[in-house]
C-alpha cells in the first residue's frame, strides 16, 4: 500500500512527496512517521528523509530512527551560528559524532572563512565540502534532470559521488560477475542516465 503513495522517479529510485496541501501536515503524528520510516526500510536498501528547519516530535522522531544525520550548512555567520546551535542540541539528545555528520554547502574558499576555525566552532570536524558551483545547479534545475545526468563532468557531481561513497560506506563495489564498477555507473543507474 504505501509503495502507491511513491512517485517512482527513476528504476530503483522513489519519492514520497510531503502532503500536497499544509493542513494535511497537521495530521501527521510521530507515530505515522516512525511506522513509515519502518515500512521503508524493509522495501529500500537506503531511506533518505530530507526534514524540515524546524525540530517539532516529527523532525525529531524522523531524527531518532537514522543512522546518520547530515547537518547542512553554509559558510555565512549566521548559519555557522544556526548549525552551531543544532549540533548542541543534538549532543544534548544524545547523537554521537558517529551519527551527526556536518557538510558544508555552496562553499568558496575566497569568502574567507577557514574551514579549520569553523570546525573548532563546531566542536567537529566538516565531513564533506561542497563546492559552490550556481551554474551547474541552475542548468540541472532549469533542464529538469539531477544534476550527475545535466552536468555529470561537474566537480560538485564528483563531491556529491563521494558523500555517497561514504555514506555507502565504500567507494567501490563488485558487481556479481566480478567485473569492478564505480559509484557514478551505480548512480547513473538509480538516476536513469
Amino acid at each position: 500500500m504505501l509503495k502507491s503513495f511513491l512517485l517512482r522517479t527513476s528504476d530503483k529510485l522513489y519519492c514520497l512527496p510531503a502532503p500536497l496541501r499544509v493542513e494535511e501536515a497537521d495530521d501527521v503524528q510521530p507515530s505515522h512517521v516512525q511506522r513509515i520510516i519502518s515500512m521503508l526500510r524493509t522495501q529500500f536498501r537506503y531511506v533518505i528523509i530530507d526534514c524540515q528547519h524546524v525540530l517539532d516530535a516529527n523532525t525529531v522522531t524522523a531524527l531518532d530512527l537514522a543512522d546518520v544525520v547530515f547537518v547542512v550548512s553554509l559558510m555565512d555567520v549566521p548559519s555557522i551560528y544556526c548549525t552551531k546551535r543544532v549540533l548542541e542540541v543534538f549532543r544534548k539528545m544524545g547523537f554521537t559524532d558517529e551519527k551527526v555528520k556536518v557538510v558544508v554547502n555552496r562553499y568558496d574558499k575566497r569568502d574567507g572563512v577557514p574551514l579549520e576555525k569553523v570546525e573548532e566552532v563546531f566542536g567537529t570536524k566538516i565531513e564533506t565540502v561542497l563546492t559552490e558551483d550556481h551554474r551547474a545547479v541552475l542548468t540541472s534545475i532549469n533542464m529538469g534532470n539531477p544534476l550527475v545526468v545535466s552536468q555529470p563532468k561537474s566537480a560538485l557531481v564528483k563531491q556529491f559521488m563521494d558523500l555517497a561513497g561514504q555514506l555507502a560506506g565504500q567507494v567501490e563495489m563488485v558487481a556479481q560477475n566480478g567485473k569492478r564498477f564505480s559509484l557514478s555507473n551505480l548512480f547513473s543507474g538509480l538516476l536513469g542516465g
